[in-house]
């Protein structure tokens, strides 16, 4: 009989200790998930930031050529309302001279 009941507890031991074996087994399994799950999340936020400053980096060159744009616009304006006061101006003299001489010349 005592042979038996130690047969049996060593049966509940062994079954025990698979238990826990198991039981370290799933934890582990676990704990390496959510490292897993926490390294996936870290990356995609990095590449969240990443994705967001190059759009950050596009925005501000197209300002920055835009501007030089509008810069451009501004000067050939200016460029060539120069040139009109210029072309007026020697029209005007021309025309001064022209009136000039032709009461002079009466």
């Amino acid at each position: 009989m005592k042979a038996l009941e130690a047969a049996e507890a060593a049966k509940r031991m062994a079954e025990k200790k698979e238990n826990e074996r198991k039981m370290k087994k799933e934890v582990l399994r676990l704990q390496r998930e959510k490292v897993e799950l926490e390294l996936q999340k870290k990356k995609k936020e990095e590449e969240r930031k990443k994705k967001e400053e190059q759009m950050a980096t596009k925005k501000r060159q197209r300002e920055d050529e835009e501007k030089k744009e509008k810069e451009k616009k501004r000067k050939r304006v200016n460029d060539m309302k120069k040139q009109l006061q210029e072309h007026e101006k020697v029209r005007g003299k021309k025309e001064e001279s022209e009136i000039e001489r032709r009461t002079t010349v009466r």
